[in-house]
């Protein structure tokens, strides 16, 4: 195997055990977890199956295997980008809702304190 390929597998492993490090470490979510598990085995992987490329290339009409690795590479960031994207939605109208919880419960409160209040006032 030629040298580049096992530094970059090198490379793909340490990412891959800095995946691992984080999520032991700072007790990622599963949900998150197990995309990042995913993302790190495809960076120890792609190395390794360079010449799986290089077919793939040959049967698209490509000149160059590094470009079927690119594509897919946007490809992943694509989905992980729209992944978090949706994330974050689904976490912006669970604080909205929760916001405007806290709100009525607010004014309840406001209110119940105003009628407490009132009938104090008229018990002296």
């Amino acid at each position: 195997m030629e040298l580049k390929l096992l530094f970059f597998a090198g490379l793909g492993l340490a990412v891959l055990l800095t995946v691992i490090y984080f999520l032991r470490v700072f007790k990622m979510e599963q949900k998150y977890s197990l995309l990042w598990l995913v993302m790190g085995v495809a960076v120890f992987l792609t190395p390794l199956l360079y010449p799986v490329w290089g077919r793939l290339a040959g049967k698209l009409g490509l000149a160059d295997p590094n470009l079927v690795v690119l594509v897919l590479g946007i490809i992943g960031l694509f989905l992980l980008c729209m992944q978090f994207s949706l994330e974050l939605s689904r976490s912006y109208r669970e604080r909205k809702t929760l916001a405007q919880q806290v709100a009525l419960l607010s004014q309840r409160l406001e209110t119940l304190e105003k009628t407490a209040g009132s009938k104090k006032a008229g018990e002296e």
